[in-house]
């Protein structure tokens, strides 16, 4: 019986696609038009292809809707035999089956088996010698033979009609996999360095969700295997120039991707002008379908906040200083004065220690805030201030932080009059004649007195 059965070949036909995952010895595909190719671990067979394969091979399908075949789902059992058969099937002579297995190996390899038979033989002429009087030979076997058909003796077997089955509907074409995207908003006003500190509020979360009906082979995030041969291996952190992500986790029963974005620094563009960390997600399911999306953390602009300076100066006192952004926000792009501009409207770029004039006097200023502002005592507009009079001397900054981003703020300096002392003028100039006849002399002239 194992004879036989060892040179047979089974052949089934696919009901749906099916891709083989594991494969031992040697597997064929015969298409509809009869084209047979070689089947390894990986390929695709497809819905009404014909499989070919040896007793000896094993392998396994993974169907399209997700059931599992192997080899001995599709080759029949040996039957068992009355005993009379199988006292004829022990004296087989083996030289017949071997011209069977010949054949079937031909099949198998996918030649034509009829190729290789010799010619037909041709008949002698009429009247020749052995058997006169005819066109054609009578040839004669002198061989053993057996039924080359199933390759066991299928006699004494009632065959029954297979019950119906329903087979699956199955799609006309793959379902490729899906994959949705995702954004946070953060802002550089809550970086430590920030307008508003808050480290809360630097850490965002959210999720995305993944499907591939066929399962998932890899997911790549920015270059980092967030998915290696269907396992997920999170939690996992990727880091950008800006900030983190971490993978958080992985629910199999809804496809929803966990994640969090924790922003670290601050980035070089203006208010207007939103940056985004943005980090590129690819899918790739087991049959090689691809495809991709993103998440984005947009990144907000921290700007300067000016608050209006003050200084306050006496007459006829010399100086003042102070520093105009002590009471400034810089924000986290840290900002310096840039630019300074007096009631004239005439305006210096500012470096270390730029001066400018003002209406009442000299201010000199430099790009970290500080300033000194110089009295004029010699004008008259400042020494005729009565006690407690004001006047102000005007001056307007610009703020500007390392990104571009600018503000413009004002610096008042208020001069205040005080109580001068009186002064008292006199004409010195004069003179007198001596007159012996009159001894009393006089003369004239003028005394003033000022107050301011």
């Amino acid at each position: 019986m194992s004879l036989l059965r060892d040179v047979v070949m089974g052949v089934s036909v696919a009901k749906q696609d099916a891709v083989v995952t594991n494969l031992v010895g040697q597997l064929k595909a015969k298409d509809e038009q009869g084209n047979v190719r070689d089947v390894t671990i990986g390929d695709l067979i497809k819905n009404g292809e014909q499989l070919i394969f040896s007793p000896s091979a094993q392998f396994i399908l993974e169907m399209a809707d997700g059931s599992v075949v192997d080899e001995t789902s599709l080759s029949p059992d040996d039957p068992a035999l009355p005993p009379s058969q199988e006292e004829g099937l022990a004296t087989a002579p083996v030289s017949a089956d071997a011209e069977i297995a010949a054949l079937q190996a031909q099949i198998l390899a996918g030649e034509d088996p009829t190729a290789g038979l010799p010619e037909t033989a041709a008949g002698t002429a009429a009247g020749g010698a052995g058997n006169e009087g005819t066109d054609f030979i009578t040839l004669d076997r002198a061989a053993d033979e057996t039924i080359a058909g199933s390759g066991y003796d299928t006699s004494g077997f009632d065959l029954a009609a297979a019950p119906a089955i329903d087979e699956p509907i199955i799609p006309e074409e793959n379902i490729l996999p899906t994959l949705t995207s995702s954004s946070i908003t953060v802002s550089e006003i809550n970086l430590p360095q920030g307008s508003s500190p808050l480290s809360s509020a630097l850490s965002q979360a959210s999720t995305i969700t993944l499907a591939a009906p066929n399962g998932i082979s890899l997911l790549v995030i920015n270059g980092i295997e967030v998915f290696s041969g269907g396992v997920f291996a999170g939690p996992t952190t990727i880091t950008s120039a800006s900030g983190t992500l971490t993978i958080t986790g992985y629910d199999t029963a809804t496809g929803i991707l966990s994640y969090s974005y924790t922003f670290n620094s601050a980035v070089d563009h203006s208010a207007s002008d939103i940056q985004a960390d943005i980090f590129a997600v690819s899918l790739t399911d087991i049959l090689g379908n691809n495809t991709t999306s993103t998440i984005t953390a947009n990144l907000l602009d921290d700007a300067p906040n000016g608050q209006d300076d003050s200084g306050n100066i006496s007459e006829d006192d010399t100086s003042i200083s102070g520093s105009v952004i002590d009471n400034d926000t810089q924000g986290a792009d840290a900002a310096t004065v840039s630019q300074i501009t007096n009631a004239d409207g005439a305006n210096l770029v500012v470096a270390q220690a730029t001066s400018i004039s003002g209406t009442f006097g000299q201010l000199q200023i430099s790009a970290d805030g500080s300033y000194s502002y110089q009295l004029s005592n010699q004008l008259n507009t400042v020494q005729s201030l009565a006690q407690g009079e004001q006047i102000i001397d005007t001056f307007i900054y610009q703020l500007t932080d390392s990104d571009g981003d600018s503000t413009t703020v004002v610096l008042n300096i208020t001069i205040t009059g005080t109580n001068d002392d009186p002064v008292l003028t006199v004409d010195m100039t004069g003179g007198v004649t001596e007159d012996a006849t009159d001894p009393s002399l006089t003369d004239s002239g003028a005394l003033s007195f000022t107050d301011v």
